[in-house]
């Protein structure tokens, strides 16, 4: 990015961008998140709330004027216009930010929700990413891509709900996403699933699994939570009751933090 630092002006009152859980002080804050993030802003994200923050945090009256004044413009048109104006980028970068924008528009609206939905997954916004890729399920019927596609939104809706500890319905998405795709990938994160959620001792996905690969994901299975027991102990967490109230409970969510993280890495 070529950044011009033209402009220091701080908000005293922040914008909150939801999908990432930050707020916005500054105009150069502000457009880092328009052009880093542009899967997030293409739906509505120039409106009334942006404007007055525009207008009155942060002194940008002239901008929001001429922003007021595009009402019959698309918000890809208003989103470049910010950059145009702002004097962080180069003309290079406003022109590959427009070829993004219309890479998105070119696509069908179940493919962008998916991409969407990925990438609040990448962002680790599991619970927002789960709402995406419902709504592609949601969609009329001829409205998607195809078997694999779905199969591919139902093993990534399991991710997400696994990511969020529901290893039920993480289970049941694998199921759907397995009858698509019959991934032998999924049926091992299924198993972890199942574990992780108490077992399904009779079930017609675990008849498919061999004994021998049982055998193989149950030590895999047992290595994870031994580490986890480890990581518990060398943490001292006998010691973690002793500590005064707001040092605990930040100690307790970043061990919790951790040990959740190692599960995940086996889904």
């Amino acid at each position: 990015m070529g950044l011009i630092l033209c402009d220091n002006k701080i908000a005293k009152y922040p914008y909150h961008i939801e999908e990432l859980g930050v707020n916005l002080y500054s105009m150069e804050e502000l457009c880092f998140v328009i052009y880093e993030h542009p899967m997030l802003v293409m739906e509505n994200f120039v409106n009334e709330r942006l404007l007055a923050f525009l207008e009155g945090s942060l002194e940008k009256v002239e901008l929001a004027r001429h922003l007021r004044k595009m009402d019959k413009y698309s918000n890809e048109e208003l989103l470049t216009y910010i950059l145009e104006n702002s004097g962080f980028y180069k003309k290079s970068e406003i022109n590959k930010y427009k070829q993004r924008l219309a890479g998105y528009n070119s696509m069908s609206p179940s493919e962008y929700l998916k991409n969407k939905a990925d990438y609040m997954f990448e962002l680790g916004k599991y619970g927002k990413a789960v709402s995406s890729y419902i709504r592609i399920l949601k969609l009329p019927k001829g409205r998607t891509s195809g078997s694999r596609f779905l199969g591919n939104v139902y093993n990534n809706l399991g991710s997400a709900y696994a990511n969020i500890f529901d290893m039920t319905k993480a289970y049941e998405s694998y199921g759907l996403a397995y009858n698509y795709l019959r991934d032998a990938g999924i049926l091992k994160r299924m198993y972890f699933a199942a574990k992780l959620a108490g077992g399904w001792e009779e079930d017609e996905y675990m008849d498919l699994i061999k004994p021998a690969t049982k055998v193989a994901w149950d030590q895999e299975y047992e290595e994870t939570i031994q580490k986890v027991a480890e990581d518990a102990r060398l943490s001292g967490i006998e010691e973690i009751f002793q500590m005064d109230s707001i040092k605990k409970d930040r100690y307790i969510r970043e061990l919790i933090a951790l040990w959740k993280q190692e599960y995940r890495n086996m889904m």
